[in-house]
């Protein structure tokens, strides 16, 4: 068999959606004779762990690196210790983090010392991401792990868009195989991150170098949707267009045979399994919903709203503080991050699913395979991009604009009436299309491509 290293921060335990991708790839690969090993981070820098996610993967060969230690951590550990010393108890790093409110003038400089703060945050933390302290370990252990298990081809698989570097810094090195993917764009498009908040002029063309120079020495890169990957080919013409390929997200149907008892929740059920950050808001459902009880359509009794994840929050103001101020207190449940084996129960027990893209036209939310994958129809807010073309291509749900209450309302009233309706066959057909198995099969194609 050949062997392939996968390079990618985020792996199974880590609870992040980006996991899933790559731990199909290294999960079903062998059985198109490609051997996996994976390459990630120790479990000690993850915030929140899934241990359930492991499952199946125990034939993996899994390599774990750390970090070197940035300014921003060693400036916290100093101010744990004054804060520790001073205040006469002991600080936890987690505490203090949770301390420190970003401020407007964190974003927008108006003095020396912020504009100082601010360029020294763009060039040595934020650049380009807060993973970059990783680069190096990673990279040394790449080495070691091609050389002693003589690795065909190695794939990068971001955000966060540090592990490209990794990657071009084994390819220059070892001359070995490396195909980069691109679960989200990095400098082309323009993203709609955090990190555009902190990055200066400087910053910005510096990543659009180290861009361009991943893009030249990847022999394929791999975009989840043909939108991106079109972008990639016109904005890259220097490039050979032959490199990019779309290989699409999916999901695993055989995870989801325990779940096929399940029936649907007795109330007609909505639900947001995921985070409420980078503007997504699910206040357009709340109006939709608090319309139609005014109407006399739905009665408070009848319908429940599960917000599951990181949801307390929508842009710094209290979830529950927003639900209230529409009277759905009885009506909405704001849960906490659950493991992803539940957070499948419930959405599978759901009649319909919220999906939130705000100022992605050329990115789709990896939930929405969940979604498919398990036969709910689909409730896309987002604008017209990537998210919409796939929810309307394959009839999976419709897709409206944040402003278009009345079209979500109505599309919300039809589906509580449809409610009892059984999954029609177009439908089956779609989740086939979506089958990781097909899809891993088509990236043992390309990968025996670039090995030869």
């Amino acid at each position: 068999m050949k062997k392939i290293l996968i390079i990618s921060y985020h792996f199974p335990p880590s609870m992040k959606v980006g996991g899933k991708r790559v731990s199909n790839f290294a999960k079903m690969l062998p059985a198109y004779g490609w051997e996996s090993y994976v390459l990630t981070i120790k479990d000690h820098y993850l915030r929140e762990l899934d241990l359930e996610r492991l499952k199946d993967l125990n034939t993996v060969r899994v390599f774990k690196a750390g970090q070197l230690p940035n300014i921003r951590q060693i400036y916290l550990k100093l101010k744990v210790l004054c804060f520790s010393i001073f205040k006469r108890r002991y600080f936890a790093l987690d505490e203090l983090e949770e301390l420190h409110v970003q401020t407007k003038s964190d974003v927008n400089p108006e003095t020396p010392f912020q504009r100082l703060k601010y360029w020294l945050i763009s060039l040595f933390i934020m650049l380009p991401d807060e993973e970059r302290s990783w680069i190096i370990p990673a990279a040394f252990r790449a080495f070691k792990v091609i050389k002693l298990y003589k690795i065909n081809c190695i794939v990068t698989s971001s955000p966060p868009h540090s592990v490209q570097l990794i990657g071009l810094l084994v390819k220059k090195i070892t001359g070995v195989k490396w195909i980069a993917d691109f679960r989200d764009p990095w400098m082309t498009p323009p993203p709609n991150t955090l990190a555009l908040e902190y990055r200066t002029a400087l910053a910005g063309k510096i990543e659009l170098w180290m861009e361009r120079k991943v893009m030249q020495n990847a022999d394929i890169v791999l975009t989840t949707n043909k939108a991106i990957c079109n972008m990639y080919k016109k904005s890259f013409n220097a490039v050979d267009s032959s490199k990019f390929f779309c290989v699409t997200n999916g999901f695993d149907l055989q995870e989801y045979d325990s779940l096929k008892h399940l029936n649907k929740y007795e109330k007609f059920t909505l639900v947001y399994a995921g985070s409420l950050y980078c503007g997504r808001s699910p206040e357009a459902m709340f109006k939709a919903i608090r319309a139609l009880i005014l109407e006399g359509k739905l009665n408070v009794n009848d319908v429940r709203i599960k917000l599951v994840g990181y949801c307390g929050y929508v842009d710094n103001r209290p979830t529950k503080e927003i639900i209230e101020s529409y009277g759905l207190g009885s009506v909405v449940e704001v849960s906490e991050q659950v493991p992803y084996s539940r957070s499948l129960e419930i959405i599978k027990q759901s009649h319909l699913a919220l999906l939130l893209a705000t100022n992605q036209p050329f990115q789709v939310p990896a939930k929405i395979y969940d979604y498919i994958g398990l036969g709910v129809k689909t409730l896309a807010l987002t604008e017209q991009g990537a998210t919409a073309d796939l929810v309307k291509s394959n009839g999976v749900g419709q897709a409206f604009s944040f402003s278009d209450i009345e079209g979500i309302k109505k599309f919300i009233y039809q589906a509580f009436r449809d409610k009892d309706l059984p999954l029609s066959q177009s439908s089956m057909e779609v989740i086939s299309k979506y089958d990781t198995r097909s899809i891993v099969k088509d990236l043992a194609s390309l990968l025996d491509k670039a090995a030869s």
